[in-house]
């Protein structure tokens, strides 16, 4: 059955407070282009109610309760949809995995993820998404190029390096906070719910933390095109990676990227995309010579395939 519009259920709160706002202009761009009509509207006509995390589809399925339509979501794309705990022995949710329970259909980028859920006994219809970047082309007036450093205040001499996507993993933080330590003259940025731990410390924890490293809110969405043409590397310290949209987004823009312990996503961070150190002194190499030592450019054509 050929899909005539799609009613988009997104959060407005967690729009504000997280990246689901990237994967919302991402998927618009992709319907956009599959000339596919769409809504925000919960009371207008449509016959497909897409969901773009479990906590999103919580919140915005009773408001088209009664519609006989079907229900699609975006499995594992969020980090809400994934375990606070990196070490519990199921790595979704048990939100995530009722509301892959309840959707019609679920909608994934790669094969690998198909394969994770069947591993957790979602025993749903698994409809692959072909992934397409946000943005096709940088056509953009310095002032916005210039906009995310500006706004964090980040002189041009020096290196930014971000992280993003996991939450309440404190050896992730640890990791972020040692390189910190070593990169004096580079700037750490964490995207996260992490700050507001931070903030609950004591004085003299707070005070042990680099200057050069901040965990800070999410990333204002005004500024994350300018953050993709800015930001000199990303770095994942973390198991599981969330927001596979935005890391296709960096890639896209050729930001060079830095996995220390990633097990999934091998489609899009594996020895073709991505520098993979074993240990930390791997790590510290792969960090000092990231711009002259990357894989930014064979990433962006070790996607090609995939997309549309």
């Amino acid at each position: 059955m050929e899909v005539q519009k799609v009613y988009l259920g997104f959060d407005r709160y967690r729009l504000q407070r997280t990246f689901s706002y990237a994967v919302r202009e991402n998927i618009v761009q992709n319907l956009r282009h599959a000339s596919i009509a769409y809504t925000f509207d919960p009371d207008a006509d449509f016959d497909l109610a897409l969901f773009a995390s479990s906590e999103d589809m919580l919140s915005q399925l009773p408001k088209i309760k009664g519609k006989r339509v079907r229900k699609c979501l975006l499995a594992g794309f969020d980090v809400d949809d994934f375990n606070d705990d990196p070490t519990a022995n199921k790595f979704l949710s048990d939100i995530s995995i009722n509301s892959a329970n309840q959707a019609d259909f679920l909608l994934t980028f790669f094969e690998s993820q198909m394969r994770a859920l069947l591993r957790m006994g979602i025993r749903k219809e698994i409809r692959l998404f072909p992934p397409r970047p946000t943005f096709h082309g940088d056509d953009i007036l310095q002032a916005e190029r210039d906009a995310f450093r500006s706004y964090y205040r980040i002189p041009k001499d020096k290196k930014v390096i971000v992280s993003f996507g996991f939450r309440r993993d404190m050896e992730s933080i640890a990791i972020l906070d040692s390189l910190s330590r070593v990169f004096p003259n580079c700037e750490f940025l964490y995207f996260g719910e992490q700050e507001k731990e931070f903030l609950r410390q004591k004085m003299q924890e707070r005070l042990s933390h680099q200057t050069n490293i901040r965990y800070v809110s999410t990333l204002p969405e005004e500024l994350y095109h300018s953050a993709l043409v800015s930001v000199d590397a990303v770095f994942f310290p973390q198991v599981f990676l969330t927001y596979p949209t935005i890391i296709l987004d960096f890639i896209a823009h050729e930001v060079p990227l830095v996995a220390y312990r990633a097990i999934d996503l091998p489609e899009l961070v594996n020895e073709k995309t991505a520098l993979l150190p074993k240990d930390f002194n791997e790590l510290y190499q792969a960090l000092r010579h990231i711009q002259e030592e990357n894989k930014a450019k064979s990433a962006k054509a070790h996607l090609l395939p995939y997309m549309l």
